[in-house]
């Protein structure tokens, strides 16, 4: 059986894969919070009784269909690591430490035990909903969908996936979920979400009056980034009128990125708070998009400053 369903998993438990060659095997580097660590896969129908498999070099990864509770607690007695179709896990390298107990698939599920892609860009679009405003966990799924710009349909697949891999946005796993969603962001949502850039003739930023708000994101938004050398803007529409204004141009390196709205804010969420960029007042986007769109850098700076906004939001 392809190890592909598996793979999907660890994705969605937010770790990056990536091939390495080693003879036959199928090794597979896991990576997440700058540890990394190569490990063997080993599809199993059940765990191996006997003698630990943890002492193996590289390290073992037990692919299983299923795994009960008392099988889990065996493997990790034996330090032994293990992922299942259902989102149990225990796996440990460097700094990080995943350990899912308890995750089920739903009954008739038509995937016969594969979760769904948590974290594909439309299904991204309602957990990052759900990280900004937790009170939707226990909203009718219609005012999910109108927050999220997504369909009911999806809104309900995305919280089963939710449930099948014991994740809760309002609850002690918004930790884990949100280091899950940011893993996946810049390979899934976060491309899908731009739309264009260009290049600011002058550094004052005018803001048009009578359309549509668009909200700041990246660097712009961060508080550690004293002088940001970009700026990204979020709008439901494409901006002619701030492009207009502000004699933006495509003919030099960009330093203006354009990216597209999805979310509409519900009725009683407290206001987005603004920040002042290059003159303007303007409110942020929603946090968990600015802590994507930082993370999704490669520079040490924005990369700090991503950390700090996480503990200011997140806690």
């Amino acid at each position: 059986m392809s190890v592909t369903p598996w793979l999907t998993v660890l994705h969605q438990l937010g770790l990056s894969t990536a091939d390495e060659a080693d003879g036959g095997d199928r090794v597979v580097r896991l990576a997440r919070s700058g540890s990394g660590q190569a490990f063997r896969l080993l599809q199993a129908t059940s765990p191996p009784a006997g003698a630990s498999v943890a002492e193996q070099r590289p390290p073992i990864l037990l692919l299983l269909r299923r795994v009960n509770a008392k099988q889990a607690e065996r493997l990790r007695e034996q330090q032994a690591q293990f992922v299942d179709l259902s989102g149990n896990a225990y796996i440990s390298f460097g700094n990080v430490l995943i350990d899912v107990r308890g995750a089920s698939r739903p009954d008739g599920d038509a995937s016969r035990g594969r979760p769904a892609n948590l974290f594909s860009g439309r299904r991204s679009q309602i957990v990052a909903a759900l990280l900004t405003w937790p009170f939707l966990v226990d909203a009718p799924l219609r005012d999910l969908a109108g927050v999220s710009g997504t369909s009911l349909s999806l809104v309900h697949q995305t919280k089963n996936a939710l449930g099948q891999l014991s994740y809760d946005p309002a609850g002690s796993t918004r930790h884990r979920l949100l280091d899950a969603w940011a893993a996946n962001y810049p390979l899934n949502l976060g491309p899908q979400l731009e739309m264009t850039a260009f290049m600011a003739e002058r550094q004052e930023l005018v803001v048009p009056a009578e359309v549509p708000p668009a909200y700041v994101s990246g660097e712009a938004a961060a508080p550690a980034i004293r002088s940001p050398l970009t700026l990204s803007l979020y709008s439901v529409e494409f901006p002619t009128a701030w492009i207009r204004l502000n004699r933006w141009r495509r003919d030099r390196k960009a330093d203006v990125f354009l990216r597209r709205q999805f979310w509409t804010p519900p009725s009683g969420a407290e206001p987005a708070y603004e920040v002042t960029v290059r003159g303007g007042r303007l409110p942020a986007a929603p946090w968990p998009l600015v802590y994507g769109d930082l993370m999704s850098s490669t520079d040490p700076r924005l990369m700090q400053a991503a950390v700090e906004w996480r503990e200011c939001h997140a806690g």
